[in-house]
């Protein structure tokens, strides 16, 4: 997940997928100030103790730097000509196979709003999830404009989902934030997750009858369990 590099944590920027193949890297960037993603590429080699992936040329070409840490942790930049855009420092991979037997199965997923304004869904939200053997979570539900979503999201090695979607019936609108998978504390209790870190945005439009001036981006609040 790609956050501006000045202290706005809540602010996302978009969501990056990173690829190999041999002596090559790829990689697939959605910035949210965009309708289409933009495709990297590049040679797995060191400058400056960074790989360098790119995309276009002049000034609208993209420049993006990955730096592996001692933690397997990957360190990104993401510039616009000279401009720096976006920084993340905690990349981390995805891995298959860490949640166990009883995690898997059904489960809801409900926003709630993590504060009060003029015009907002009272609601934001309802999903169903599905937790795959190797740790997929697939999700399916609708926001409170009624805008449906569907995704599938990857646990990554800390037992962690990073999420962005772009609902495809409201222009410039994406809900996106993470959290972390949560095991059980006792006998009593069961898998799930609770997290501040999400956000909501629908962008304005002069038609739109219920939502002319858009909305948020609205803080959200994320409850799963069974």
């Amino acid at each position: 997940m790609l956050i501006p590099p000045i202290e706005k944590p809540r602010l996302i920027l978009g969501l990056l997928s990173l690829g190999s193949t041999g002596s090559s890297a790829s990689a697939k960037l959605q910035l949210l100030s965009q309708d289409k993603p933009v495709m990297l590429a590049g040679a797995l080699r060191q400058d400056n103790g960074e790989f360098i992936l790119k995309s276009g040329s002049g000034e609208q070409a993209y420049r993006l730097g990955l730096i592996c840490q001692e933690d397997n942790r990957l360190a990104v930049t993401l510039r616009c000509a000279a401009l720096l855009l976006a920084v993340a420092s905690d990349g981390r991979p995805l891995q298959e196979g860490l949640v166990q037997g009883s995690a898997q199965g059904r489960y809801s997923l409900r926003l709630q709003a993590l504060g009060t304004g003029e015009g907002q869904p009272a609601d934001p939200g309802l999903a169903l999830g599905l937790l795959q053997a190797k740790g997929r979570l697939d999700v399916a539900g609708r926001l409170g404009d009624g805008s449906s979503i569907t995704g599938s999201l990857n646990l990554d090695a800390a037992l962690a989902y990073r999420m962005l979607i772009l609902p495809h019936s409201a222009a410039k609108a994406w809900l996106g934030g993470q959290w972390s998978l949560q095991a059980p504390a006792d006998g009593n209790s069961s898998w799930g997750a609770q997290s501040d870190d999400l956000l909501w945005r629908r962008g304005p439009h002069p038609k739109d009858q219920r939502y002319p001036q858009g909305l948020g981006p609205l803080p959200l609040h994320l409850d799963m369990r069974r």
